[in-house]
């Protein structure tokens, strides 16, 4: 039976947004091509054959402060010398609470801030889930419902075309039994998969991720059903909070839904190609301007 959540205190919860995710990726690398993974003192940090950025990186980091600088460049020194892109996740756990500022003095770019957000199972109860008799939510329960999870997946992340097809295969391998603690949906408008998304129980709680909708079917209710599917097995299955890193476009889709943000999940890139870097460093800082252009006008 597993150690499931029952303290609901903001400390336990946010606890809870950054270990659910840990432990699902100690998980998975067992999946993937040639992994490699590190759980040391100071960081733990992983790299695998997939090439898609966010299966090579670091987190959980507790760095001294006295050597910060160093410490960074020996653990990126692991990815540039195979040539590796990777993302470094810091959030309430991370030591030094500056790590960001010295990651990208470091070289590493800051991509984005996704709000920890969390749920009591029970508030459920008294939502309502909008109705679209045209949408069916299935649980992935083969490698082939895997390759069509793959698709609304790759589209919904702007996810390389090669990749997805091995994800989906390393996935697989994982199984499909239903007392897992990996369960993947699919969300159907009239028959065709539109939407997709991933619930990993662990941790003591329900985590959920890889919520993407295809372009041309959003806006009706695919979101927030798969969300809504992934909570409610997990309930069935006992345990009482849901948790998740939301995204910018995601964030109202989850708040109302009942999940409250309780903590940040910062995203640091690491590019082993200069020329890469340079034109991902001007990317990323226009679409941090534009963001904040869109905020200064919503508080007016």
């Amino acid at each position: 039976m597993p150690d499931i959540l029952t303290n609901f205190s903001d400390a336990d919860l946010t606890t809870a947004i950054e270990s659910n995710l840990f432990e699902m990726f100690r998980v998975l690398y067992g999946y993937l091509p040639n992994p490699m993974y590190r759980d040391g003192p100071d960081a733990t940090w992983f790299m695998s054959d997939l090439p898609l950025i966010e299966f090579n990186g670091v987190f959980h980091a507790r760095l001294s402060p006295d050597s910060l600088d160093t410490q960074i460049r020996e653990i990126v020194a692991n990815f540039k010398a195979q040539n590796k892109p990777m993302v470094w996740w810091t959030g309430p756990s991370t030591q030094p609470e500056n790590l960001g500022t010295h990651l990208q003095a470091c070289g590493l770019l800051h991509v984005d801030d996704s709000p920890g957000m969390a749920i009591v199972l029970d508030d459920l109860k008294h939502k309502e889930l909008p109705s679209n008799p045209s949408l069916t939510i299935k649980r992935v329960s083969s490698p082939d419902d895997m390759k069509q999870w793959g698709i609304p997946f790759g589209v919904s992340f702007d996810e390389p075309k090669k990749a997805v097809p091995l994800l989906c295969d390393s996935l697989s391998t994982f199984g499909f039994d239903e007392q897992e603690a990996l369960h993947h949906y699919i969300g159907m408008l009239n028959g065709n998969v539109v939407g997709c998304s991933t619930v990993y129980l662990g941790a003591g709680v329900a985590g959920i991720y890889n919520v993407g909708t295809l372009p041309k079917a959003r806006r009706q209710g695919i979101a927030t059903a798969l969300v809504f599917a992934a909570l409610q097995m997990a309930r069935d299955r006992g345990y009482q909070v849901g948790i998740l890193h939301s995204t910018e476009m995601g964030h109202d889709v989850y708040r109302r839904i009942g999940f409250r943000t309780l903590c940040t999940i910062s995203h640091y890139l690491y590019m082993p190609n200069p020329a890469m870097r340079a034109f991902l460093k001007l990317y990323f800082g226009a679409e941090h301007l534009l963001k904040n252009i869109r905020q200064s006008h919503r508080s007016k």
